[in-house]
């Protein structure tokens, strides 16, 4: 897979880099010149994990998140509603941008923060139905599942590549991410969002789950 060189290296070094592009978008850059997407690494070439949330530790990874990350943590509420709807459809245009909204710390601020799922260390846990916001009520959440399903072939080819903030896992779909979260909102169990994907893949989850949800 190729992703912008921009996302690669050192935690804090990528973290200053994508502040400062951040503050140029949010000036006026286009996403293409702030992200330099035509300035790539391959990953088959450029080894390093890819993570889907911040890890301060030392070794150079890629850090698909923090573009996104960083916009939105230097933007008002009101300047991340101006801008938020070009952000989510620029980063719908490849598979390393959908990486970006993947991480629940991203993904989040699109999806009204759904709480069906928590995290505690790699886990799933259950929150009381009370507590439940429904993300599938976003408008965002159909066109992101779209664009899981197009990716996914891509992105499951980088096996043993990803983490979420320590060690490795065999597969992007062992990561909770906030791809989790809208299939929990649509009514897909714990227990099958913590199994391996059905036979049928990704695909045969997602369709279960729009089933369940008309």
């Amino acid at each position: 897979m190729y992703i912008p060189s921009v996302f690669w290296g050192e935690y804090k070094e990528i973290k200053l880099r994508c502040r400062k592009r951040a503050k140029q978008f949010i000036s006026g850059m286009s996403w293409e010149e702030a992200i330099d997407a035509d300035n790539v690494c391959d990953t088959k070439s450029v080894s390093g994990l890819i993570l889907l949330s911040d890890w301060d530790t030392s070794g150079s990874y890629y850090h698909c998140y923090a573009f996104t990350r960083a916009l939105f943590d230097l933007s008002s509420p009101d300047n991340w509603r101006s801008i938020k709807e070009q952000v989510f459809e620029a980063s719908l245009k490849s598979p390393w941008g959908l990486l970006g909204l993947l991480s629940h710390e991203v993904g989040s601020s699109f999806m009204s923060q759904p709480r069906k799922l928590l995290y505690k260390d790699d886990n799933f846990e259950t929150c009381p139905d009370d507590d439940l916001l429904d993300a599938w009520r976003s408008s965002y959440a159909e066109p992101f599942l779209d664009k899981c399903l197009q990716y996914w072939d891509v992105l499951s080819d980088e096996k043993y590549h990803y983490s979420l903030s320590f060690g490795t896992s065999p597969s992007l779909w062992s990561i909770p991410s906030s791809l989790h979260y809208i299939l929990a909102n649509m009514g897909i169990s714990t227990e099958k969002l913590r199994a391996p994907l059905p036979s049928g893949g990704l695909a045969e989850l997602v369709a279960l789950a729009k089933e369940m949800k008309s």
